[in-house]
């Protein structure tokens, strides 16, 4: 099942690069702590002291900083 499951996530990372473009993709894994986070605490009632938020929007931020300041290959 571990490897059914990471040949699953990777096709569709793949594909979502084919189908939304690279950038898009990017910015949509930076964001992947903070649905984390968001579902720990809704769903789990976990709760993230005010530092380790500060670093998940940080993380999400350089991500997006990135894809967008890039220049694209002629």
């Amino acid at each position: 099942s571990a490897l059914l499951g990471v040949i699953l996530a990777f096709t569709a990372d793949f594909l979502a690069v084919k189908v939304t473009g690279a950038r898009t993709v990017a910015i949509m894994l930076s964001l992947d702590p903070v649905l984390a986070a968001i579902i720990g605490a809704v769903a789990l009632g976990e709760y993230l002291p005010a530092l380790t938020v500060a670093g998940m929007v940080c993380v999400a931020v350089a991500g997006g900083l990135a894809a967008f300041t890039c220049r694209t290959a002629p």
